[in-house]
């Protein structure tokens, strides 16, 4: 059995229901990959992409007999920001964390755009004893439209697919092996209730670029699905590690995205979010074929959540070195 499973099932699982039995309001941001037959070819467990079909729609029915509230990432950052003001008795956010990113002003979408409206749903009680999934993907591969979407209309889930629109054209293009989503399955998918939030242009590390570069792998992925599909673009999926390491990197980062107009952003930080936590530096649980129902259960409990500082300290000690 691979260790951060037999931590997650017989150390952090029961050490959570013994302290922690009332956490409050914490919300599960599964990240997804491919929803593909195979395994990834000779990666460890941990860091497989790709869930098979019949795995993915078991994850699904675990979440609908668990009796999870799956929502749109924009009501989850509605619903923490609620939870987070002072007269909703929430805690303040924990010293140390990452600086607050600036609060987006209301700017004029492009033209021909619609800006977007939260459901009406949002109206749930902030004491509310139910738990809240949200359903990500990253990299716009084409099993999304294939096995992924028609799994989630059959349970009536909302999900968020983040584009790297360098990848993604009239013609078939290819992005780590995989065959990626063409702007006509976009568009197909969003004309369905699907929503698509922006993951770069060239699916780069950002860290390291010049700020001007990095200005433009955002703005124009942003610019490009809003084109596309005539509405308002207002979350980000960084690609690939996020760069918590360097604070100075992560301030200019914010900057960018909320001049840019994004309301929130998700990262590779793994964990569940609670309220108090910066809109933009979401952190989100990876999930993939080898986590069958227990390992899912105990993930969206919160009993994965060790794993960011481990992820933390590795990140901080290669920058020191």
């Amino acid at each position: 059995m691979r260790l951060d499973r037999l931590l997650t099932l017989y150390f952090f699982h029961p050490l959570r229901r013994i302290l922690w039995r009332d956490t409050g309001l914490r919300i599960s941001i599964l990240m997804y990959h491919s929803i593909l037959e195979q395994d990834d070819p000779g990666r460890h467990p941990y860091f497989q992409t790709n869930t098979k079909p019949e795995i993915f729609s078991r994850h699904m029915q675990v979440l609908a007999d668990n009796d999870y509230k799956v929502i749109s990432l924009s009501e989850a950052i509605s619903l923490l920001s609620i939870v987070s003001r002072p007269e909703a008795g929430s805690r303040k956010p924990e010293a140390g964390s990452f600086p607050r990113g600036p609060k987006p002003e209301s700017g004029s979408p492009k033209p021909g755009a619609k800006r977007h409206q939260l459901p009406n749903q949002l109206n749930y009680s902030i004491t509310s004893p139910r738990k809240y999934c949200v359903l990500t993907w990253d990299d716009a591969h084409r099993d999304y439209h294939d096995n992924a979407w028609p799994i989630l209309k059959e349970y009536g889930y909302p999900a968020t697919m983040f584009l790297p629109t360098g990848f993604v054209d009239n013609e078939r293009k290819r992005l780590n092996g995989k065959e990626c989503l063409t702007w006509d399955e976009v568009e197909e998918i969003a004309s369905q209730g699907g929503m698509f939030g922006a993951h770069t242009v060239s699916h780069m590390q950002l860290y390291g670029m010049d700020s001007r570069k990095i200005d433009y792998e955002i703005n124009q992925s942003k610019g490009e699905i809003e084109g596309r599909l005539h509405s308002r673009v207002e979350h980000y999926a960084y690609a690939l590690a996020f760069p918590e390491q360097d604070m100075v990197f992560v301030r200019n980062l914010l900057n960018i995205l909320h001049q840019a107009g994004f309301t929130g952003a998700v990262s590779t930080r793994i964990g569940t979010a609670k309220p108090g936590d910066n809109p933009y530096i979401l952190k989100r649980i990876p999930v993939n074929s080898h986590d069958d129902e227990r390992l899912l259960r105990a993930k969206l409990a919160g009993a994965y959540d060790w794993r960011n500082r481990i992820q933390a300290m590795k990140k901080r000690v290669k920058f020191a070195g």
